[in-house]
């Protein structure tokens, strides 16, 4: 039973993830070069992917291979532009990716979107605050390439072009979380240890069982109760860029309403008197949180340095927090400086992103012995505190004549302690063969539980390849 209860809850594990985003463009997909009517033209492309993964520090499973088959096609007529993308990989739980199913319609300085795409919000190129548009999509641990964790979606974008400013509004029909398995290797917990093993009251450690719960239907928002959307507003002053946003949705990961008594026992020296014998977890029920994002993006070049920020307010339904099972109001903020070589195309920044959650994380019994554990105090691994904040650097060389790049970036978790550091090297052999090798370390320091320290056996060097035909 424990492991289908953690089955159900991964998905509240990732919320620090989404602002974790390295080496991310600076440009939308519908630059301001689709202001014009597209030229007729039409590009197709097959390609095919294979690459071998060795875990050192796993001792059951260390090895991972893969293979995938995929086709891009991309039509411009006179005012539409068709694009799609998707691969086939048969080992793959979900075989089938669809990364985009477009179509854009031209109409002068604006266009209108619709399909299956991701859409990037932020100015930051390592962390973010307001990129919250599409759900992250871990099956492959954390990578350098941030479309490649996102999961594609169902939107409708309209964007307007004018001379220093932007517009972009967004409808999403639908509601796509957060997919993760127990059974995935980027589990983001230890199946056995959900609660960790004891519950903190009165100064005391009390053991946790959870061996018999009822576990409540899990239903998503559908059709119209699901439906999300807001828009941004860019202008631009001199070197200065600004950006304004507001998007109401759901949060991709899920809250839970958790049915847990504290029960007490017979004092050893005292039978008259009770001491708490241990926290009983007898149900789960399942919760969907809305939100509001009233935020802000910019940048400010200076030569060859950029300082960037993002800062958004999230504001929960459960504006007075209430409800355990909701997420609470929280703000983040993300500031970057990053520094580009003109000569030499060499990139490398740093960036700090702090949170915090308005509302009590703490878990509490009340008169009746029932105990409210706050799905942020889940989220954030067993943590009471409503502060967290984290660490990113970052750089990227271009080597001969930009056909060999290496890649290195790592971000730190303050409170938590947790480590992810990644490298890569891609050499372009030609216009149609690429080989890669990578590698990525997790680590978590001192006995602090966070993602990474849940994934420290997966630290992994990958080799891989690259065809287009």
């Amino acid at each position: 039973m424990k492991k289908l209860l953690v089955l159900i809850l991964l998905i509240t594990f990732v919320s620090p993830l989404f602002a974790f985003d390295f080496f991310a463009t600076l440009d939308d997909e519908e630059g301001l070069v689709g202001t014009e009517s597209a030229k007729p033209k039409e590009l197709t492309s097959l390609f095919v992917e294979g690459f071998g993964t060795y875990h050192p520090l796993d001792k059951d499973d260390p090895f991972d291979y893969g293979i995938s088959l995929g086709v891009t096609f991309e039509e411009n007529r006179d005012r539409i532009r068709t694009e799609v993308d998707f691969s086939f990989s048969p080992i793959l739980r979900d075989p089938l990716s669809v990364r985009t199913l477009a179509v854009t319609f031209f109409f002068g300085p604006t266009n209108l979107k619709v399909g299956m795409f991701t859409h990037p919000w932020g100015t930051s190129t390592t962390l973010h605050a307001v990129d919250i548009l599409n759900s992250q999509d871990l099956t492959q641990g954390i990578l350098d390439n941030p479309e490649a964790m996102k999961k594609s979606e169902f939107m409708i974008v309209y964007n307007a072009y004018f001379k220093r400013s932007s517009l972009d509004l967004i409808i999403k029909p639908f509601y796509r979380p957060i997919d993760m398995e127990a059974s995935d290797r980027y589990a983001p917990i230890d199946t056995d240890n959900l609660m960790g093993t004891s519950f903190s009251h009165g100064g005391m450690e009390i053991p946790i069982d959870s061996d018999n719960i009822r576990v409540g239907i899990y239903q998503h928002p559908t059709f119209w109760k699901a439906l999300g959307g807001g828009g941004r507003f860019r202008f631009g002053i001199g070197d200065l860029d600004l950006g304004f946003m507001y998007f109401s949705g759901f949060y991709p990961q899920m809250g839970f309403d958790i049915g847990a008594k504290l029960k007490m026992k017979p004092h050893p020296l005292d039978p008259t008197q009770y001491i708490p014998d241990k926290v009983e977890v007898t149900s789960i029920d399942f919760d969907f949180t809305r939100y509001h994002l009233a935020g802000t993006e910019g940048s400010l070049l200076v030569g060859p340095v950029t300082i960037a920020w993002e800062g958004g307010l999230f504001l929960s339904e459960d504006i007075k927090g209430e409800k355990p099972e909701k997420y609470n109001t929280k703000a983040m903020a993300v500031v970057e400086l990053s520094y580009t070589e003109p000569k030499t195309s060499f990139f490398a920044s740093a960036a700090y992103q702090g949170q915090y959650l308005f509302g009590d994380v703490t878990p509490t019994v009340n008169q009746t012995l029932d105990v409210a554990i706050p799905v942020d105090y889940i989220a954030s691994f067993l943590s009471d505190k409503p502060y967290s904040s984290s660490v990113a650097v970052a750089f990227e060389l271009p080597l001969m004549r930009e056909r060999l790049k290496v890649r290195m970036a790592a971000t730190y978790g303050i409170e938590n302690r947790g480590l992810v550091a990644l490298g890569s090297l891609g050499y372009e052999i030609n216009d149609s063969l690429s080989v890669y090798a990578r590698g990525a370390y997790y680590d978590g320091f001192g006995d602090k539980k966070s993602l990474f320290k849940n994934w420290e056996n997966n630290s992994s060097v990958t080799i891989g390849m690259n065809a287009w035909f």
